[in-house]
């Protein structure tokens, strides 16, 4: 077994795997096309049949459904042990340092 922790770029092109993860990491990526081309790495380096686990935050912030949910994640944040005030500064960073996409566009990036 082969585990590999870091940059993409640290990965000769010979190297191919089994399956790959990406948690909590392509919502870092603000623009659009750097992040299509971070899951197209991903690919490339990927056997046949191989499995990418990947998991973020998404959806459309500007959406009705999307700011209902927010008090209930807030308090669901609180209930954990949420420091009061940690969940406004992550939400703040919407836009700026998290790229949130709605769910009908990660299939794009997949693909």
């Amino acid at each position: 077994v082969i585990f590999h922790h870091g940059l993409l770029d640290t990965l000769t092109s010979q190297e191919s795997f089994d399956g790959a993860t990406s948690i909590l990491v392509s919502q870092h990526i603000m623009e659009e096309q750097q992040r299509i081309n971070f899951f197209h790495q991903i690919a490339n380096r990927l056997k046949p049949g191989a499995s990418l686990v990947t998991a973020d935050l998404f959806g459309d912030v500007t959406s009705e459904e999307f700011q209902l949910l927010l008090p209930i994640w807030r308090q669901q944040g609180l209930s954990s042990g949420l420091p009061e005030g940690a969940f406004e500064t992550i939400t703040e960073k919407f836009g700026k340092e998290l790229s949130l996409v709605p769910e009908s566009k990660i299939g794009d990036y997949l693909q």
